[in-house]
């Protein structure tokens, strides 16, 4: 709730703005400023130490050969927020899960 004045408000929020709140308190503040001004945030993986890019649905590793490989993690019918949180999580924390059992498709 918040106060204007005198009078006392509820802010209501979508469950998109939402996701996209509890995201935000889950990322660095780099992460937080590379979502902010792009769109997308850099994690690094837990056991490879690959570097993947989150944008809203999907995850990208970055590679020095200049390909990506893309990689799915899909919640069908969740906010981009949760989709990208849980894509965070899973890179940092279970990185080998996500590589055997993700979708990849080689991007250019």
């Amino acid at each position: 709730m918040k106060t204007h004045g005198s009078s006392l408000y509820m802010v209501r929020f979508s469950e998109d703005e939402k996701a996209i709140i509890l995201l935000k308190k889950w990322l660095s503040a780099q992460q937080r400023d590379y979502f902010d001004k792009l769109g997308w945030f850099l994690v690094v993986g837990e056991h490879t130490g690959h570097v993947y890019c989150v944008c809203m649905g999907s995850i990208y590793v970055v590679r020095v050969t200049g390909k990506r490989l893309a990689f799915g993690l899909y919640l069908m019918d969740h906010p981009n927020g949760d989709m990208a949180l849980a894509q965070k999580l899973i890179v940092e924390t279970n990185e080998k899960f996500m590589l055997t059992h993700a979708c990849r498709a080689e991007v250019f």
